[in-house]
């Protein structure tokens, strides 16, 4: 376990969570919280990445989209 952990709320779409959990399960990561660690992890560490992260305006849940969907395999 590297580095100290502390535990915070925030709010996320019920997608979110769903694809949080995916990935969990796909990689076989301990849990969701480990999951979006890698995520942060990888935005973080991939600088020449941000203007494309951020810089792009992405709504998964704009008119008639429901959010993130499994992928069928």
């Amino acid at each position: 376990m590297a580095g100290k952990k502390i535990s915070i709320d925030f709010e996320i779409q019920q997608d979110s969570i769903d694809m949080l959990d995916y990935f969990k399960d796909k990689y076989k990561l301990a849990d969701r919280s480990k999951a979006l660690r890698v995520i942060l992890d990888y935005v973080a560490s991939e600088s020449e990445e941000h203007e494309n992260i951020y810089s792009i305006r992405r709504c998964l849940r704009c008119g008639s989209r429901e959010g993130w969907v499994k992928p069928e395999n």
